[in-house]
């Protein structure tokens, strides 16, 4: 499944020279969330949906995660994946 957007947590996400970088890698959009603790908000709506307070996961991280910056691909884009195309080849034939 193609997707256009990932969402982007842990140290990196605390860059947007990362952020950044991934969405021209990528080539969608990057998105970082409010909460630095992912693990932790994800086992919240986990526990919040099985008690009850939600009807299922989708409303449950509707309403307890929170978006903060949004990266769209810029035009290094293609340059970038390109590049990484050339490096996932050259790993490629290292590794035979």
């Amino acid at each position: 499944i193609l997707r256009d957007t990932a969402i982007l947590s842990g140290g990196a996400a605390n860059s947007s020279i990362w952020c950044q970088l991934f969405a021209d890698v990528l080539g969608i959009r990057v998105k970082t969330t409010e909460s630095s603790q992912a693990g932790a908000l994800g086992a919240a709506v986990n526990a919040a949906t099985a008690a009850g307070l939600y009807g299922n996961f989708k409303e449950a991280v509707a309403a307890m995660v929170r978006d903060a910056d949004l990266y769209l691909p810029s035009e290094q884009s293609e340059l970038c994946q390109a590049r990484f195309e050339s490096f996932k080849d050259l790993l490629a034939r290292l590794e035979k």
